[in-house]
This record gives structure tokens, C-alpha cells and sequence, in this order.
């Protein structure tokens, strides 16, 4: 209430006289004249200002940014492998003591590849020396295994069949001791020759693979016939599974293989069993040759070094019944030659399994023709009029003593004009039994062919050497003549008279018809 009285009270005031009056005045030309001026000024400064940082970012540039540019380009030709990049250092440069130390490190690390290019070759340089010299020293090793094959395989193959007659002559018990000794170390003695050859052999190329289609079944029946015997005397149990499969491979280097397979199997195998059989891949186009074992196994370290020669397992005193070390580096490489996958798989105290790839043979080829491996059923070699040509007497004296002994009609010659000579005289051999090497240059396969001509007829024919040559193997294949290694094991030579006297046979009712 007292503020409104008091409000009313000062309006109600009078107002007081003016004492006088201001005029300020503005020129809007000036104006617009002092905003062009604080305008060109703005510009100006901006200007120069901009002109300023452009200056400030040239001399940057050159200052900071184009040495920055520079190291990183040269750090990154040096990373490209360009050790021999540098760059140019100038007295004013602000990086200069980092590209100098740039230069440095590029320097030595040039000088070091350079040294370690040099080390590299020369160490590249002494391995192709020992790699020269270690193929040389191969390379003369085969050579001298060539050389001395022949006249090693002379007297060994002399002394074989000296002792499988002596063997045919009535003893007494101790005499019959005595020689039974004896064929067991000369067939010891056969067994290490017979392994060198095949490593020699296989080493130096001369295996010449000859695929054909042949049944299973006959590979299976000759080995466990060979085999039986030596399972029966440990008192195991040689288990072969019946197979009607055929297969294209090399029946030789096949037979070698599961041999040797089988060998290692019984040796190692002190109780129990051994196991051949095959089965079907997957693929329909293979099967595995597989030999199981219930043996001492083989631990995982020694898995890779089974395969190398004369390696054995627990045999550091080289107890000749386990075997010489060379059965599974055969099978190896033998297995490679063919390129047939080998696999192992073992367990110490569980026995191993080898098993081996093999192609079938081709759709229609399995029953064209009959395998060469089954022996057919024929008579004994008794009565059988063979011709021996051999040059070494005391080989050719063997060779027809023991012939003799198997109630052989047995004729010797020691060159092709004493084979001729026979021949003139009418006796007509059924089998020719030749060795290769002759006097006076001549060859059994070219002494062959001329009694062949003399003879009017195909005598079946074969050879006995002691060169283990793969040129005289592709030139008996390719005469069709049968080829045995000396030594020859009497077994071996009397299976091959037998299936020669047939082919003898099969001639004669062939010219009868």
C-alpha cells in the first residue's frame, strides 16, 4: 500500500526545462572508406601470413622433410636387397650424422653378404668335391664288384657243386657231420654273394624291370615250399593265404622282395606265427602283398634305419643266423624300382606288418596265358643229354660230376669247336648248358646260336656267368635264354633242366606231329 502512494508520488512530479541541445553528425562515405581500409589490411595481413607459412614450409622442407624423404627412400632400397645404395650427405644437412650412419650399416652389411656369399661358394664348391669324390669312390666300388664278381663267383660256384656231390656219396655219421658243416657255411657264403650282387646291382642301374601279368597264387605255393622247412625247424607257424589274383609286375624282383620279407619275419620270430597273404585296395586297381609277424617288433627309433645297410637291430656281435642287414635295404630298393609303396608298421613285443602296393593285371591278360612261376609236372632230369661248355676245368669237372650223379647223359666242351665236334659225332644234346665267357673271344649266347644252326633245330639253351653286367642280361632276354649267377645252386640249376627237358619234349612232339 505504501509503494503505490510512493510511485504515484514521483509521477506526479513536474518535469524540468531543457538547458540545451547535441547534434553529432556521421559521414557514411568515411565509413565505408575506413571498412575498405581495415579490409585491405585484413587481406594484406592474411596474405602475408599465408606467405609467410609457405616460405616457413619450403625452408621445412628442405630443411627437414626431404631428408626424411631421402633416408626413407634409401632404407627402403637397402631393404629391397640394394645394399649397394648410398646417400649423399651435404655438410648442412640436418640429418647428416643419420644418413652417414645409414652408409655404415649398408656398407658392412654389403661386406657381409659379400664374405658370406664367398663362404657360401666355397662351401658349396668342397661339398661338390666330396660329392664328386664320394660318387667316384661309388662309381669304382661297383667297378671293382664288377671285376672281381667274375672270378670271386668262379671257384665259389665249383665249390658249390664239389660239395652237392660230395653230399650224394655214402658216409658214416661223423663224415656226414662233416659235410653238412661244410654245405651250410658254402651256402652262407653264396647267401653274402648273392646279397652284394643284388645291392651292387641295384646301386649301379643294372636291374632292368620286365613287367608281365603272372598269378599270386604260383609267387605264394614257391615261396612257402621254400620257406616250410625253415619254419618247421624254429617251430613256427608259416600261415599262407590262398589267392586268385593276378597281377603286372616283375615276377623276379616280386619273389625278391617278399622273400626277403619273409626271411627277416622267421628270423626274428621266436614263437608264434608268420603270416602271407593279399588283400584288395580300395581302388579296385590294386592289392597289398602283406607278411605279418608275431616277433620281437621294432622300436620307433629304429624304424628309418632298418632300411640301411648292414643295420640290425640288437645284433652288434654280427651273429651270422640273424642275417647280414642287407634284406630290407634290398626290399627297399627294390620296392623303388618298381614304385610300389612299401609301409611298416611295428611295436616293440607286438610284431610287424609290411605290406607292399602291387597294380593288378589288366582286365583280360589274367588267364591269356599261363604263369611262368608254377612248375609244370614233369619227370626227373634222369636220362636228359646235355652239352656243358665251359672253359674253367675244374667249374666244368663239377658241373658234369654232379650232372652225372643226377643219371644225366652229360657231354663237356670247353670252346664252341670241341661243341661242334660233338655234334658232328651225333650227339645231339636235348639241353645246352653254356657259360658266357669263352676262350679266344667267344660268347655262349653266339656259341648257342651256331650249335642251333649246326644242329638244324632250337635246342633249349641257357647260360651261366659270373658278370653281373645289365648289358648281358638284356642280351640273354633278348636271345629268349634263360640266365643263372654263379655260384648256382644245384636246386636251382636241376629246376631249370627240368622245365628246359620240357620245352625239350614240347619240341619233339611238335616236330613228330
Amino acid at each position: 500500500m505504501q509503494d503505490n502512494t510512493l510511485g504515484e508520488a514521483i509521477s506526479a512530479r513536474p518535469t524540468p526545462p531543457a538547458a540545451g541541445h547535441v547534434l553529432v553528425e556521421f559521414s557514411r562515405a568515411a565509413l565505408r572508406q575506413s571498412e575498405r581500409q581495415m579490409l585491405w589490411t585484413g587481406i594484406a595481413i592474411t596474405l602475408g601470413g599465408l606467405l609467410f607459412g609457405a616460405l616457413l614450409a619450403v625452408r621445412l622442407g628442405r630443411g627437414v622433410i626431404r631428408p626424411v624423404a631421402r633416408v626413407a627412400r634409401l632404407i627402403d632400397r637397402i631393404g629391397a636387397g640394394e645394399l649397394s645404395a648410398r646417400a649423399r650427405v651435404s655438410p648442412d644437412d640436418p640429418l647428416r650424422a643419420v644418413q652417414q650412419g645409414l652408409n655404415l650399416m649398408a656398407q658392412r652389411i654389403e661386406s657381409g653378404r659379400d664374405e658370406l656369399e664367398q663362404r657360401i661358394a666355397t662351401a658349396t664348391l668342397a661339398l661338390r668335391e666330396k660329392k664328386e669324390e664320394a660318387e667316384a669312390a661309388n662309381l669304382s666300388k661297383s667297378r671293382f664288384l664288377a671285376a672281381a664278381s667274375h672270378d670271386l663267383r668262379q671257384p665259389m660256384h665249383a665249390l658249390g657243386l664239389f660239395v652237392a656231390r660230395l653230399g650224394q656219396l655214402p658216409h658214416d655219421a661223423p663224415t656226414r657231420d662233416l659235410v653238412g658243416s661244410l654245405e651250410e657255411s658254402v651256402q652262407a657264403l653264396q647267401t653274402l654273394l648273392d646279397a652284394l650282387l643284388d645291392v651292387s646291382r641295384l646301386e649301379s642301374g643294372a636291374v632292368q624291370v620286365q613287367l608281365r601279368p603272372f598269378a599270386l597264387a604260383d609267387l605264394f605255393e614257391q615261396l612257402r615250399d621254400s620257406l616250410a622247412l625253415s619254419a618247421q625247424q624254429k617251430g613256427l607257424r608259416l600261415r599262407v593265404r590262398p589267392t586268385p589274383v593276378w597281377v603286372l609286375s616283375d615276377s623276379a624282383l616280386l619273389h625278391r622282395i617278399v622273400l626277403n620279407l619273409l626271411g627277416n619275419a622267421l628270423r626274428y620270430t621266436a614263437t608264434g606265427s608268420v603270416l602271407l597273404a593279399c588283400r584288395p585296395c580300395f581302388d579296385a586297381q590294386h592289392v597289398r602283398i602283406e607278411v605279418w609277424d608275431s616277433g620281437i617288433g621294432i622300436a620307433p627309433e629304429h624304424h628309418l634305419a632298418v632300411f640301411n645297410e648292414f643295420y640290425q637291430v640288437g645284433n652288434s656281435e654280427r651273429d651270422r643266423n640273424k642275417g647280414l642287414g642287407l634284406g630290407l635295404s634290398i626290399v627297399e630298393r627294390s620296392a623303388q624300382l618298381l614304385g610300389y609303396p612299401l609301409q611298416m608298421r611295428s611295436r616293440v613285443g607286438a610284431g610287424t606288418r609290411f605290406s607292399l602296393r602291387v597294380p593288378l593285371a589288366p582286365p583280360g591278360q589274367a588267364h591269356e596265358r599261363r604263369s611262368a612261376l608254377r612248375p609244370s609236372r614233369f619227370d626227373d632230369v634222369g636220362g636228359l643229354r646235355v652239352l656243358v661248355i665251359e672253359d674253367d676245368p675244374l667249374v666244368r669237372d663239377a658241373l658234369l660230376s654232379l650232372l652225372a650223379s643226377w643219371r644225366v647223359d652229360v657231354a663237356g666242351a670247353d670252346a664252341l669247336a670241341a661243341a661242334l665236334q660233338l655234334l658232328k659225332n651225333g650227339a645231339v644234346p636235348d639241353v645246352i648248358v653254356a657259360d658266357y665267357r669263352l676262350p679266344g673271344g667267344e660268347n655262349g649266347i653266339e656259341v648257342i646260336r651256331q650249335l642251333r644252326a649246326e644242329a638244324g633245330c632250337l635246342i633249349p639253351a641257357c647260360l651261366i656267368s659270373g658278370d653281373t653286367d645289365a648289358t648281358l642280361l638284356q642280351a640273354a632276354q633278348a636271345a629268349s635264354l634263360s640266365l643263372l649267377h654263379k655260384p648256382v645252386r644245384p636246386a636251382k640249376l636241376r629246376s631249370l633242366l627240368r622245365r628246359l627237358s620240357l620245352a625239350a619234349q614240347m619240341d619233339c612232339a611238335d616236330d613228330g606231329a
